[in-house]
C-alpha cells in the first residue's frame, strides 16, 4: 500500500511490546525462535518489510522485562528481572542484537520513556535527577546503544506533565 510513498520513512515492528514473568503471553528477548521471542519476531518483519521497500527504516522497540544475568526465561521470581517501561527495555540488544543483514544500517532502536507522573516508576521514588536517571535508568536500557555506537536511537514516545516540579 505505501511502497512508493515517499513520505513515509519507515516501520515501527510493534508498538510496546511486553509481558511480565508470570503471564503466559509476554515478549522475551533472545536467541531463539520462540513464539514469544520478539527479536526473532523483529527481524522476520522487517525481513519482509524491507522485502517490499528495501529503503525503509526499521524501528525496534524494547520489551517490559530482561533477566538478571544468570537467569534463564523460564523464572518466575519477580525480583529476577530488570523491569522496564513497556518498549523501553533493550538490555537484550548487547547479547542478541538485531540482524538485518545487508539492511543494518537502516536499523534504528527505538525505546519508550516518561517521566513521573505519566506513571510512578520506582526510579522516581527517592531522590533522582537526570545523572541517576541516565546512570540507573537509561544507560542499561537503552542509551548504551548510543554512547557505544551501536545504533541509531529514536524515542519514540517520551512524555511528562509541565508541572512546573519533577517533570520538567
Amino acid at each position: 500500500r505505501w511502497r512508493t510513498n515517499d513520505t513515509l520513512i519507515g516501520a515501527d515492528i510493534k508498538n510496546e511490546p511486553h509481558g511480565t514473568q508470570n503471564e503466559t503471553e509476554r515478549a522475551k528477548w533472545d536467541g531463539s525462535t520462540d513464539k514469544d521471542n520478539f527479536k526473532h519476531f523483529a527481524e522476520t518483519a522487517a525481513k519482509k518489510i524491507l522485502a517490499i521497500n528495501p529503503n525503509w527504516l526499521i524501528f525496534v522497540e524494547g520489551i517490559e522485562i530482561y533477566p538478571k544475568e544468570g537467569v534463564s526465561w523460564d523464572s518466575k521470581g519477580l525480583t529476577d528481572y530488570h523491569n522496564m517501561w513497556w518498549g523501553g527495555n533493550l538490555r537484550g540488544v548487547r547479547d542478541f542484537p538485531i540482524d538485518l543483514g545487508a539492511h543494518q544500517d537502516q536499523l534504528v532502536y527505538s525505546p519508550h520513556d516518561y517521566g513521573p507522573l505519566v506513571h510512578l516508576q520506582p526510579w522516581f521514588k527517592g531522590d533522582w535527577d537526570r545523572s541517576t536517571l541516565e546512570r540507573d535508568v537509561w544507560d542499561p536500557n537503552w542509551l548504551y546503544l548510543h554512547k557505544e555506537n551501536i545504533s541509531p536511537l529514536l524515542i519514540g514516545e517520551w512524555g511528562g506533565f509541565m508541572d512546573g516540579g519533577d517533570n520538567e
